[in-house]
């Protein structure tokens, strides 16, 4: 009788789940189809003036300084931590720390995901050329154009991908959830403050998060197509092979 080992059923499994990712990839493509859908929406009615009345509500509902004290401080410092000068040295960082951990797979990801997403930001701006917000703002307004939202773009891509990352390496589902809640409270913390300081509508956070939606969702399908092609390619080579020899009982 030949012994099966479980660490060859799980193996099993992940090989079929990655010869099979259809289902993941439709669901990744219906996602970002939404997105850019939302993000033209947006775009056009901006354009046209439509969102003013739904941006200046959406401030004036979420900018209550007088609820909670320091409530302004701790926006500011929520905002920083989707500015550039703080994601982009975190990810440097932990893109030394993957490839000095030999995991480069993980460090690409960041690279491509991280630049492509400021490459995408600048573009859009520079293609709309739609100006900040002047109404009121709490600190000093950027030199850059408002639509889309960088902070929102940048945090959901970084804490988006960060997430994902860790997530994988967690076997506790309850573990998991956590990793998904606390990286998109943050984010949409992120946008929250951008409207509650001033510096961007709320038409513009959104915008920044359909296009992140939408960019995010395209390296992870080429991601996962690239992962299936090698799982194939090692699939095939074990078959030419043949499986390793069994020790009977």
């Amino acid at each position: 009788m030949t012994t099966v080992q479980k660490s060859d059923v799980v193996g099993i499994s992940h090989v079929a789940m990655y010869r099979n990712p259809a289902l993941v990839t439709a669901a990744g493509l219906v996602c970002a189809a939404a997105a850019l859908i939302l993000f033209a929406w947006l775009a056009e009615e901006v354009l046209e003036g439509e969102m003013r009345r739904f941006d200046l509500r959406a401030h004036t509902v979420i900018y209550q300084p007088n609820l909670l004290p320091h409530l302004t401080a701790f926006m500011e410092r929520v905002t920083a931590l989707g500015s550039g000068e703080f994601l982009v040295p975190l990810a440097l960082g932990l893109v030394l720390a993957f490839l000095i951990a030999r995991c480069p797979q993980p460090a690409f990801l960041f690279f491509i995901t991280l630049s492509g997403a400021g490459l995408l930001e600048w573009l859009l701006k520079i293609c709309f050329k739609i100006p900040r917000p002047t109404t009121f703002h709490v600190i000093a307004l950027p030199t850059s154009y408002s639509f889309p939202s960088g902070h929102a773009l940048a945090s959901f891509s970084f804490y988006g991908l960060l997430a994902s990352i860790v997530i994988k390496r967690l076997s506790n589902h309850i573990a998991r959830a956590l990793t998904w809640f606390a990286a998109a409270l943050l984010v949409v913390l992120i946008g929250v403050s951008r409207i509650y300081l001033g510096v961007h509508n709320a038409s513009d956070v959104f915008a920044g998060y359909a296009a992140a939606l939408v960019w995010t969702t395209a390296v992870m399908i080429a991601n996962r197509l690239w992962a299936t092609t090698r799982a194939n390619e090692k699939l095939n080579k074990t078959e030419a092979t043949g499986p390793p020899s069994r020790v009977p009982i």
